[in-house]
């Protein structure tokens, strides 16, 4: 098995690293966009349960909402953690 090396041409930008997300977008906009979409979970599982108060409801489907707004809920707080403990990991660095 040969492995061949990528040619650049001189000049060429090089991509940015992880490219994990959209094009152009920084952690700050993901991360609004994040909580965007939990408090979205937040919201429709308010609404279920408005719903199901109303006599309206499934109770199925509020179980899901409010299970699903939960796990969102503790997952955000998951990274929260993570990024503390990485900042206080780079503030404790020596130099």
């Amino acid at each position: 098995m040969t492995v061949n090396p990528l040619a650049m041409k001189a000049g060429t930008p090089v991509p940015p690293a992880g490219g994990g997300g959209k094009s152009g977008q920084g952690f700050g906009a993901l991360l609004g966009e994040a909580l965007a979409k939990l408090n979205g979970m937040q919201l429709a599982a308010d609404s279920q349960l408005q719903l199901l108060a109303q006599g309206k409801g499934n109770l199925a489907a509020v179980v899901e909402a409010t299970s699903r707004a939960n796990l969102g809920l503790e997952m955000a707080g998951q990274v929260r953690n993570d990024l503390i403990q990485a900042y206080q990991s780079l503030m404790n660095m020596q130099v």
